[in-house]
Parts: structure tokens; sequence; C-alpha cells
């Protein structure tokens, strides 16, 4: 087995599930055990990595960021995260034990945003697959719109009269997230890096040569008759109007190539 795998994350809502299906349904990558209706990794669910939300708040506390550098993490919250990276690289080579030494693997799991820089530490060869969707239409319910969150990262103490934060705040997470995850991708992952919206994929006429230069970047060819009917599967996303945003969410959107 191959062992760097092509890891697909991205802000919860954004729709990483759709390009999981994409690479799943082309018969060329083995995805890691997942739930039915997710395609969410249920190694990463066992190891408690992603699902452990007071660690990701006590690492957000700490970092106020997603382009962090392990060595400037202190070592109790270094130890925690390392530790159920463990659990996890175990599951995984027990699960891989029997494939094959050269076949492309791939999970699939929003919250791996999160341990971008343990995952290189692990796997210092991984692609990055990092799946943007338009911040507005995103529903808030996902744990980057809880107000925990929010005050870590921003580092206040704001207080909510909800237990998700209002959408003017979620916008400016979404954009500060993923504009982090960019400058430490770019960074770090050259060409291994690849960014895409998931707008493209789905309302784009051109949507079929968006699947092939994702294909392409996962080095995988795949039959025209299969890319048509993966394409059927899914349906165009809403489309929104010209709406006032704050600097910071214009910014981001801009950079990302959102026509504002």
């Amino acid at each position: 087995m191959n062992n760097s795998p092509i890891i697909i994350g991205g802000q919860g809502g954004s729709c990483t599930r759709v390009v999981a299906m994409l690479l799943k349904d082309s018969g060329k990558i083995h995805f890691l055990e997942s739930s039915a209706d997710t395609i969410d990794s249920l190694s990463l669910r066992e190891s408690r990595l992603c699902k452990d939300e007071d660690l990701i708040q006590d690492l957000i506390e700490y970092t106020q960021s997603l382009n962090y550098e392990i060595d400037h993490i202190p070592r109790s919250i270094r130890d925690r995260i390392e530790g159920k990276m463990d659990i996890f690289q175990r599951l995984v080579n027990d699960e891989l034990i029997e494939k094959l030494s050269n076949e492309l693997w791939s999970w699939k799991e929003p919250k791996t945003i999160f341990y971008l820089p343990f995952f290189m530490k692990l796997y210092p060869n991984f692609k990055f697959i990092h799946v943007l969707r338009d911040g507005r239409g995103i529903r808030s319910l996902h744990i980057q719109g809880k107000p925990e969150i929010y005050n870590s990262y921003f580092h206040q103490n704001l207080k909510f009269k909800s237990k998700i934060i209002d959408r003017e705040k979620f916008e400016s997470l979404w954009a500060h997230m993923n504009l982090d995850i960019y400058d430490w991708c770019t960074k770090n992952l050259g060409d291994n890096y690849y960014q895409i919206r998931v707008e493209d994929l789905l309302n784009n006429d051109k949507k079929e040569d968006e699947i092939i230069k994702l294909y392409d970047f996962v080095d995988i060819r795949v039959d025209p008759s299969t890319i048509h009917r993966i394409i059927d599967q899914f349906r165009p996303m809403r489309k929104f109007n010209k709406t006032k945003l704050k600097e910071d969410v214009l910014k981001a959107m801009k950079i990302f190539g959102y026509v504002i």
C-alpha cells in the first residue's frame, strides 16, 4: 500500500462528501472503511481524534490559527493529539495490511483541517484536497459555528444567546480558517495541495473538466462514461445574489475566486 494517503478535508458543510464520492466511485482508490451516510473515516472516529471537541478547542485556544507549527504547541496538548494519532495509525495499518504496495488510498473527514501539521509528520508526502464552498451556503450548526470555537479562534469571551454563532461571525470564521489552510498548505505541501470549489463541480458548465483535473491531481485515469455516470448523481447548488460582506470575508471570497 502506498504510504502517502490522499486526504479530503474542509470546513464542515463544505460538501467534502461530493469529492469523496467522485474519487471513491472511480474505482481506482481504496477508501478507508467509512460511515455509509457521510463517508467519514471510521478509524478517525474510533481514535476520537476528530470527535474530541474539547481537544480541538484547546488546540485552537492556543494557536488561534490552523497555520501552526507542532513544536510551538504545549507538550500537554501535543501529547493528547499524538496519542490519538497513534491509535489512528494502528487502526489504519490493520485495515491496509493486505492491500497492494502501490495502491492509492484515501479518507474523508472535514475536521482533519485542525491537524494538518500532525498528518504531515505521520505521512510526509500526503496529498491534501481542500474543499471550498461559499460560506454563505454553509449551515452554521457545524463545529465551526460553536461559540467556543469562535471565542478560541479570535481570543474573545463573547456571550451568545444561542449554541450557534450568528451568520456574520460564522462567515468571518469561514474566511480566516480557509485562508489559514491555504497559507499552510501552499507553504508546506506545494504540488501535493489541491484546492477545489464544490460549486465548480456542481454548477459549472465545464464540470467534466473540473473532475478530470481532480483525477489528474491524484494521478488516475477514468473512462468518460464513468465520469458522466458520476456527474448525473449530483444536482446544482444554490447561487447567491450580491450581499454586503465584512472586509475580511470579502478578501477571502476574492482570493478563492468567488464572484461577489
